[in-house]
């Protein structure tokens, strides 16, 4: 949490300038009643300007890619020029980049419904569940939409955990042996692939076995 001061009901940093809104939107933080220096609570990080719009570029490929923040860092939002105009929340609402579940997505507050909406929802309200087929979920344009069950919404994630023996997916390195392990989750349980000398023999296997067993949802670590 970021060193602050309260001044006067508005926090101020320590060079005595007014704490920024970290949505972006340039409005300065308030202090709440009790005093606390809560700045980064999540009232503060889209509680200002969801009213404006957001800045836009559309490009000649068809797509509009959208200016967004997460934690006052700016981060691009792409949606198909053709949904931007059509659909009326998508230019008049204000979006910003929200993490769940290791993945960003675009959400906004809706005046209308009185709660968050996710960008992605709006633009396939007929889908139940959907997956970002490449793992970007700040890329919405239709042809990375696509349904999904909670399980292959899974098997399609990506690696994102840093602090980790191997830099692939469904290997690591076994403490005794001194080998890699592989294996695949399916179905809610993990399958054990077998020993390797080499992370990549390991992640050979591991690749093997998620186009086996997890079809078009699998996610592979070395290229074809």
């Amino acid at each position: 949490m970021t060193n602050v001061q309260i001044s006067l009901g508005l926090l101020l940093n320590l060079d005595g300038t007014p704490r920024l809104c970290a949505c972006g939107c340039k409005g300065v933080l308030r202090a709440t009643r009790s005093g606390r220096r809560n700045d980064d609570s999540k009232k503060f990080l889209c509680g200002h300007g969801r009213s404006k719009p957001n800045l836009v570029n559309h490009l000649p490929d068809g797509t509009s890619v959208l200016l967004l923040h997460y934690k006052g860092i700016p981060m691009n939002c792409s949606v198909s020029t053709s949904d931007y105009h059509h659909i009326q929340a998508l230019h008049t609402l204000h979006w910003y980049a929200v993490r769940l579940d290791r993945c960003f997505y675009a959400m906004a507050f809706s005046r209308e419904v009185n709660q968050p909406v996710l960008m992605h929802r709006l633009i396939r309200p007929d889908l139940p569940l959907i997956d970002h087929q490449d793992g970007n979920g700040l890329r919405n344009v239709r042809s990375n939409l696509r349904a999904a069950t909670p399980s292959q919404s899974v098997m399609n994630r990506r690696k994102t955990r840093r602090k980790c023996s191997s830099k692939f997916i469904g290997v690591r390195r076994t403490k005794g042996k001194q080998k890699w392990r592989a294996e695949i989750a399916f179905n809610g349980k993990r399958i054990h692939l077998g020993y390797f000398d080499s992370e990549e023999a390991a992640a050979e296997i591991r690749d093997k076995a998620a186009k086996k067993l997890h079809g078009e949802f699998a996610v592979a670590n070395l290229a074809a």
